[in-house]
């Protein structure tokens, strides 16, 4: 499996490099490769730009941050594996943080 994967990156790599496929484009497919990226940090405005083209174009499923839950593009097929990653990060940062965060309705 990340033999596959890795093949595929270079691929994409290779098809930049000789002007087959734009950089955007490349960047879109290396999400799609990868499944799911999550955003727990800036990205750089042309790469944010290029990814949410491909939302546009339906190459790509995006998924806003939520209070600890980063920011999340997917591929269309993976929506419920972008929202597992996202609640996984965010259980760890719970973790990390030492906070129990307990829901306001399980209070009641």
């Amino acid at each position: 499996m990340y033999e596959a994967r890795q093949t595929s990156m270079t691929r994409v790599a290779d098809l930049v490099r000789q002007g087959k496929m734009t950089l955007d484009e490349g960047n879109v497919e290396y999400v799609r490769i990868d499944k799911v990226r999550l955003v727990m940090r800036s990205l750089p405005a042309s790469v944010r730009k290029a990814l949410n083209e491909g939302v546009k174009a339906g190459k790509l499923g995006h998924l806003k941050k939520d209070g600890l839950k980063p920011e999340a593009y997917f591929h269309p097929l993976h929506k419920g594996t972008a929202i597992f990653m996202r609640e996984n990060r965010q259980r760890a940062v719970w973790a990390a943080t030492g906070k129990i965060i307990v829901p306001h309705s399980s209070l009641e």
